[in-house]
């Protein structure tokens, strides 16, 4: 792993390091940030047009397996944003309900889920979702912030 963030090498081994990396300790955030790095270099983009929805996935699917673990949020966040479309957004949105159904409390997928909203304008959905949420058990904080931001 050192050798290739030493010698700043991007390409597929490279990246597959990261994801080695990845399994081994989910919360490392250097392996994170050379991920993006690898997945945003232009050179990368321009070879594969769809890096950008294919990381978004594979992170999703991260995310859902180590839905507390701050830095798989944070790089959703990188994925959406870069992607840029309300269709990932929603998408997005659904996986992050998805966590939420396993823990309705998390708080690293509220903070990312507000993120999107507030970054796609995206208020009367997520008013509605959180509505059933404080209907589904009235103690959710989380659920009634989010609620707040919305109105």
């Amino acid at each position: 792993y050192g050798t290739t963030l030493r010698s700043d090498e991007r390409s597929e081994r490279a990246l597959r390091v990261t994801e080695h990396c990845i399994a081994l300790n989910g919360a490392d955030y250097t392996a994170w940030h050379r991920r993006w790095v690898l997945i945003s270099d232009p050179q990368n983009l321009a070879k594969n047009p769809h890096a950008l929805r294919d990381e978004l996935a594979f992170a999703e699917k991260k995310a859902l397996r180590t839905p507390k673990n701050y830095q798989v949020w944070n790089h959703v966040r990188l994925c959406v944003g870069a992607v840029g479309t309300a269709e990932a957004a929603r998408r997005n949105l659904k996986v992050v309900e998805e966590a939420l159904d396993a823990d309705a409390k998390n708080y690293h997928a509220w903070s990312h889920r507000g993120w999107v909203v507030a970054r796609f304008g995206l208020w009367e959905e997520e008013k509605a979702y959180a509505s059933r949420m404080i209907d589904a058990d009235v103690r959710n904080n989380s659920a009634w912030s989010a609620r707040w931001h919305c109105v």
